[in-house]
């Protein structure tokens, strides 16, 4: 492989990255959408709680955004596998995990937990690139796919 060759490569490269992850964070906020709609349709149309109305709508939430990631994100052309589900699902528990560390670690570490928003914000962006880099490499990986 020539030098140039894998400098044109590098550069190639970054665009699909910030594509990618872009279209990651777009379809990160449709999931949000449909965890709202659905959690707000299941209380107020169906009677359902905070809680069990909200384990229906994260589950739609996590259906949309594995199927949007797949087509959109990933462009993944080969046939759907319960193990491509499960790795998504596991995937995506860690990252909510590691969202809500880090934001009760900025709550706790802030006197009287005062910025909860800037909290929520630097979780959300954090758990956001965690989460794209094991989708990534984990889920939707080309060897993965094939």
């Amino acid at each position: 492989m020539s030098v140039p060759y894998m400098f044109a490569k590098a550069r190639n490269a970054a665009p699909l990255e910030l594509r990618r992850f872009t279209s990651f964070g777009i379809v990160g906020l449709t999931g949000f959408a449909a965890d709202a709609i659905v959690l707000y349709v299941l209380m107020n149309g169906f009677g359902a709680g905070a809680f069990s109305g909200r384990v229906v709508s994260i589950s739609a939430a996590m259906l949309t955004t594995w199927l949007l990631n797949r087509i959109f994100t990933f462009a993944v052309k080969t046939r759907v596998t319960r193990t491509e589900i499960f790795r998504y699902i596991a995937v995506k528990c860690f990252g909510l995990a590691a969202n809500l560390a880090i934001y009760t670690a900025i709550v706790f570490l802030t006197p009287r937990g005062q910025y909860p928003l800037m909290a929520l914000i630097v979780a959300s962006i954090a758990s956001m690139v965690i989460n794209y880099s094991m989708v990534k490499r984990f889920v939707f990986a080309p060897d993965r796919n094939s």
